[in-house]
C-alpha cells in the first residue's frame, strides 16, 4: 500500500493559518520514479480554508496527478482521503483523538467520484460537473483545473547550477497552462464536526490498495 502525504493547518470558519508539506513546502511537484508512475496518487497540492460564501463551511482542496491532461483519470484503487483532527491545545499543540476524516473514492469507470465526511454527510458526483448550492451540507468537486502553483524552474536550475539567485520580476512560471485533477470538498462544520468553529489539522493522503 503506497501513500503518500500533505499537510495543511486551517481555522474554520476564521481563517487559514497555513498550508505547509512534510519538508516545509507548499506543494509538491515531479517527485521520484515511484510518485511520478503513479500520477493519479501523486499529490501536488493541498489547501484549506473557510467558504468565501458561507460562513460556517469549510473547503479541502486535494490536487493530484501533475501536468494532467484532458485524459487523465481519477483511480479507483486509490483512496483519496483528508485526514483530520481537531486541535485542542496550542502550547504545546495537541490534536484530539477523534478522527474527522474526509475519505473520497472513484467508481471503476473513474467517471464518478463519492466522498463521505463525518455526521452521515456523503456526496456523489460526475467527475468535471459542478453541482450543489453554497447552502448545503456537503458538496464536491472533482475533476481537471488550472494548476494554482506558480514556479520557475529555469530559474531555480541556474541558481542551483550558478550557486547564485538567478530569479527575476516577473518571473517565468513552469506551470502555466498545466493543469491538474482537483477534489473539492465543502462542509458544513457544525454537522461534520459538531462545532461551528473548531481549529483543524488537514492532511492530504492518498493509498493505493490494489493495482
Amino acid at each position: 500500500m503506497n501513500r503518500k502525504w500533505l499537510m495543511a493547518l486551517a481555522l474554520a470558519p476564521l481563517a487559514v493559518v497555513a498550508v505547509a508539506q512534510r519538508d516545509g513546502r507548499a506543494a509538491d511537484h515531479l517527485d521520484g520514479p515511484g510518485a511520478t508512475k503513479d500520477p493519479a496518487a501523486d499529490i501536488t497540492d493541498v489547501y484549506a480554508f473557510t467558504s468565501p460564501e458561507t460562513p460556517g463551511h469549510l473547503v479541502v482542496v486535494m490536487n493530484v496527478f501533475p501536468l494532467a491532461t484532458s485524459a487523465a483519470k481519477f483511480s479507483d484503487k486509490v483512496e483519496y482521503t483528508f485526514r483530520i483532527r481537531e486541535i485542542t491545545g496550542t502550547s504545546p499543540v495537541t490534536l484530539g483523538a477523534t478522527a474527522l476524516d474526509i475519505k473520497c473514492t472513484a467508481d471503476a469507470a473513474a467517471t464518478k467520484v463519492t466522498c463521505a465526511a463525518p455526521g452521515g454527510l456523503t456526496k456523489t458526483v460526475d467527475v468535471g460537473m459542478t453541482t450543489g448550492a453554497a447552502t448545503d451540507d456537503i458538496r464536491v468537486f472533482a475533476g481537471l483545473r488550472s494548476d494554482p502553483f506558480f514556479f520557475d524552474l529555469d530559474a531555480f536550475k541556474k541558481t542551483v547550477a550558478d550557486k547564485a539567485p538567478a530569479f527575476t520580476m516577473p518571473g517565468k512560471n513552469f506551470f502555466n497552462k498545466a493543469n491538474v485533477l482537483s477534489i473539492v470538498v465543502e462542509v458544513n462544520t457544525m454537522k461534520a464536526f459538531g462545532k461551528a468553529a473548531p481549529i483543524l489539522t488537514v492532511a492530504a493522503e492518498t493509498m493505493r490498495t490494489g493495482s
